[in-house]
């Protein structure tokens, strides 16, 4: 090794840290920075060692020295960043992201970090308002569209996320996710066979996720029009959904009992209802007992489901509030599909 020069040390510091050798790359750090004190290098790499050790508070010092020599370096700045994101010290991070944006206001992993810190402090329509700036620079992204639609439907704009999952699909058409998540949307905008078919796409593609098999189910058996409805293939892919969770989970059960209930099978409709019910009781679905029991009811008279959900957008700003469901008889337990 040459003595004398400090990108030696760096290297040599970086591959003893790989090797959990900290102290030892602790010293070619100091030794780089001997040699070369103005280069903020080794401080940017001494704050990631110090993070591997545990030490925010030095970490953040060195990356605060390496500022304080060249104010305003990006480098510097996204690595303050990350480790500010890491320790959960979000509104630290996005000041750091706006000096960095008013300096490089295209930067596009800054405006990414951006929307991420808006929404992690709960600054909804401001993170959907960055993510649509973004969508627009970046509309041959699928995975922008993707976190785009996911943004609309938590503003309770289902019409916009649709659109947004459909230019997903439209570039990547094999998108599994993309098309679960659309036909969870169809779903809850009341447009039944274009969620049926989103899910038996998303079902062909992944035949295992019990949320999919969950909600593909719910709908061939509670759908209130009648031409979509299919009992026999319901409690085929419910059952598949309830062995996949060892039949623990109270709304995967009662997706069971609505689809025995749809073939005309109360015996075991009452069955598995009253199991949903069970556990439901002081567990981890406790909040959807009420809208469980109303089914059980409906199944010992001997009465399918039906469920038709009909969100409409919100505007933006606007208080949001949870939809009732719009069943046949009485209402249906919104808890049984999976979102």
């Amino acid at each position: 090794l040459k003595p004398d020069n400090a990108a030696v040390h760096q290297l040599k510091a970086v591959i003893l840290m790989a090797q959990d050798k900290f102290d030892e790359a602790l010293e070619s750090f100091d030794k780089a920075t001997e040699i070369a004190p103005e280069d903020i290098g080794s401080y940017q790499l001494r704050s990631q060692l110090f993070d591997q050790m545990g030490d925010v508070d030095k970490a953040l010092e060195q990356l605060d020295r390496a500022m304080a020599m060249k104010p305003g370096n990006p480098a510097t700045l996204l690595l303050r960043v990350n480790l500010l994101v890491k320790n959960k010290r979000y509104e630290d991070a996005l000041a750091d992201v706006d000096k960095l944006l008013a300096d490089k206001p295209d930067l596009l992993q800054a405006k990414m970090i951006r929307s991420q810190l808006l929404s992690e402090l709960g600054r909804d329509d401001d993170a959907l308002a960055a993510l649509e700036e973004i969508a627009q620079l970046l509309p041959d992204r699928p995975e922008v569209q993707l976190q785009l639609a996911a943004h609309y439907m938590d503003a309770q704009q289902p019409t916009k996320a649709i659109a947004a999952l459909t230019r997903v699909l439209e570039l990547a058409g094999d998108n599994q996710v993309a098309l679960q998540f659309r036909g969870d949307t169809y779903l809850s905008v009341g447009e039944h066979a274009k969620a049926l078919e989103d899910f038996k796409k998303a079902y062909e593609l992944n035949p295992d996720d019990e949320h999919l098999l969950n909600n593909y189910a719910w709908t061939l058996a509670t759908s209130p029009f009648d031409e979509l409805r299919d009992g026999p293939k319901a409690v085929e892919i419910a059952t598949k959904a309830c062995e996949l969770t060892e039949f623990k989970m109270p709304h995967i059960l009662s997706t069971l009992a609505a689809a025995y209930a749809e073939t005309g099978d109360y015996d075991n409709a009452v069955k598995w209802s009253e199991k949903a019910v069970e556990l439901s009781t002081g567990g981890v679905e406790d909040d959807i007992e009420d809208e469980l029991t109303k089914e059980l009811e409906s199944y010992r008279a001997k009465k399918p489901w039906r469920e038709l959900q009909q969100e409409e957008d919100t505007p933006a700003g606007d208080q949001r509030q949870d939809h009732a469901p719009q069943p046949e008889n009485e209402p249906a337990p919104a808890g049984a599909i999976d979102f």
